[in-house]
């Protein structure tokens, strides 16, 4: 479900080259809106995050540069926006 591109931990650019010290974040309800588009249906959106979120606090390492003080579930919603981390469909079993 989730790709493991390791970024640079050299700058803290995003891939749009925004840098953070020289902009506000995006809020939380803009990134949410954003990984609707990704992901359209928000129950799979949601367990996605929470599945993210529970990886990043047990240590996991985010995979995109970003400040050190981002809550991890704006993290989440950025790889998901920035399409660092996908969705797989599974067929159906019958």
């Amino acid at each position: 479900m989730f790709m493991n591109d390791s970024p640079s931990s050299a700058d803290n650019k995003v891939s749009t080259g925004l840098n953070f010290s020289a902009m506000r974040m995006p809020s939380r309800a803009q990134l949410l809106d954003e990984a609707a588009k990704v992901v359209p249906n928000i129950q799979i959106l949601i367990n996605i995050v929470s599945k993210r979120v529970r990886e990043l606090n047990y240590g996991d390492g985010p995979l995109i540069p970003v400040p050190s003080n981002m809550p991890a579930g704006n993290i989440a919603l950025m790889e998901i926006v920035q399409g660092k981390i996908t969705v797989e469909h599974l067929p159906d079993e019958k």
